[in-house]
């Protein structure tokens, strides 16, 4: 089996597509359709309890993380959410509470983030799945943010901090192995690191950062950094055919995460290039920058240069970032 990436691009290779279809399917974090006079961007995600929810989360926590992964990709496209749909197999041992919970979870980041819960579908299952669609719209005046949009000159930068949520995912998994209390099963525990365990299960989706980037900025690349920032720096400088040179002491890594990590064995490159962060890495001019600094959060870690790769202090890196298929 190849990995994920290979499989997508063998896929999307001759897909139909109509010439409304401004970006097409696997050239973006989302699709990007041109309807009425409106660019409509949609985007896709599916979870499975087996590799994306350890036992340790509520089912109001799976339900509320992924629409936010969802409103994640549309900000990485500069698109204000409207809509979500939910598709969800159901396990038979699972009850009419927990199903509920899951809702109320979908509904809860929908609330938060101004997008209209308007139906989805539901089936029985061998395990819980979640699948959501959401559906936004570039607004007037605005551009869409696109990982082809990089040029050599350009600042690069993220919108928060990195490596949070990789520990709180361990956390997770950590207790999951330990002999569970009964009372509490199938809730996410309290726990002294609950800052990293949040970033883990309540991801933030960049949302009101993209539309200012998306009207303020003349020319903007951006993707989230859900599959790792390194893999995210890589697949930016592959689109542009240009090298992204970084420095490792200008990423913004918690000193929560960096104790964290300290402690329990996991390495740099782990804190940097497991994913589940969600922030944004953006790539633009540096007169963009100064501007837009003004109004929202922007880290900078780098600059976009001749040549090919990412370069993390001098040093060519290797990234392979996230891949489902090598869970």
């Amino acid at each position: 089996m190849p990995s994920e990436r290979e499989l997508v691009k063998k896929i999307t290779r001759k897909l139909y597509a109509k010439k409304n279809v401004l970006v097409k399917a696997g050239e973006d974090d989302a699709a990007i359709v041109e309807i009425g006079g409106k660019q409509l961007v949609f985007t896709t995600d599916i979870g499975f309890r087996a590799t994306h929810f350890p036992k340790q989360m509520s089912f109001k926590d799976i339900g509320f993380k992924t629409v936010c992964v969802n409103l994640s990709d549309l900000a990485a496209t500069g698109a204000k959410p409207e809509c979500i749909l939910a598709s969800v197999g159901i396990e038979s041992r699972m009850k009419a509470k927990e199903v509920q919970e899951l809702a109320r979870g979908m509904n809860k980041a929908c609330k938060k983030y101004d997008a209209s819960f308007v139906g989805g579908d539901t089936k029985k299952a061998r395990e819980l799945t979640v699948s959501i669609c959401a559906i936004g719209e570039i607004v007037e005046g605005a551009r869409a943010l696109k990982r082809n949009n990089a040029r050599v000159g350009d600042v690069v930068c993220v919108t928060g901090e990195i490596g949070n949520a990789v520990c709180g995912l361990k956390i997770l998994l950590e207790k999951q192995t330990r002999k569970k209390n009964k009372r509490n099963k199938n809730k996410t525990r309290k726990t002294k690191h609950a800052k990293l365990v949040h970033a883990f299960t309540h991801p933030i989706p960049r949302v009101q950062e993209a539309l200012v980037l998306s009207k303020q900025c003349k020319r903007c690349a951006a993707i989230d950094c859900s599959d790792g920032l390194l893999f995210t720096l890589k697949e930016i400088a592959d689109a542009n055919n240009v090298k992204i040179t970084i420095h490792k002491n200008k990423i913004p890594v918690s000193k929560e995460a960096r104790k964290y990590a300290g402690e329990n064995r996991l390495n740099e490159k782990q804190l940097l290039d497991t994913g589940e962060d969600y922030e944004l890495v953006v790539c633009m001019s540096e007169k963009d920058f100064g501007r837009v600094k003004k109004k929202i959060k922007l880290i900078e870690i780098g600059r976009v240069e001749k040549g090919r790769g990412v370069i993390v202090d001098g040093k060519q890196t290797q990234t392979k970032g996230y891949d489902a298929f090598l869970v």
